[in-house]
């Protein structure tokens, strides 16, 4: 056996701890640049979108806005309120269609006496001298019916009555 194994460790205790000292030094410098990082961004975002970023904006168009003139803020408003109607009116029943197409039927011996237009449908007299031509008008009516495209859902005699001289029917359309 050697007589010069040495049991005890050679390593200087201080050296440890100034390695330890080291990497808790750099771990530090690390976490300080990070917050200083992270503080600088917090701030451009807090500066962005404070209030008194969003009031200078606000300022800074009004300020433009005040340079229109008066005349063009009122021709702004009658364009806004123009659009406005013109939509309401699109969205209006289009009753002149469906009237154009009640009276295009064989209305030549036909004689349209009242018409009246309501939230339930179009009602109106058809008076004629033969029952031939109310007969022929009111097939017209059942084959719009018939038709989606006419937008006439149904036809139905609501009066049928004849005098000396004519026959007279009451109609509503829906």
């Amino acid at each position: 056996m050697s007589v010069n194994i040495n049991l005890i460790d050679r390593t200087n205790p201080n050296a440890a701890r100034d390695e330890k000292a080291k990497k808790l030094r750099a771990v530090s410098f690390g976490v300080l640049i990070i917050t200083v990082f992270l503080a600088f961004i917090i701030f451009a975002i807090d500066f962005r979108f404070s209030a008194s970023y969003v009031r200078k904006q606000e300022a800074d168009l009004l300020n433009e806005l005040s340079s229109y003139s008066e005349i063009s803020a009122k021709l702004f408003i009658v364009n806004n309120k123009l659009s406005e109607i013109s939509q309401i009116l699109s969205q209006r029943k289009k009753y002149d269609e469906k009237i154009l197409k009640l009276t295009s039927g064989n209305m030549d011996s036909l004689t349209i006496e009242d018409f009246k237009v309501s939230g339930e449908g179009a009602i109106y007299t058809v008076s004629s001298t033969s029952l031939t031509s109310i007969d022929e008008y009111l097939n017209y009516l059942i084959d719009l019916t018939k038709n989606k495209e006419n937008k006439i859902s149904g036809v139905s005699i609501k009066k049928f009555t004849s005098d000396e001289m004519k026959y007279i029917v009451e109609v509503v359309v829906i």
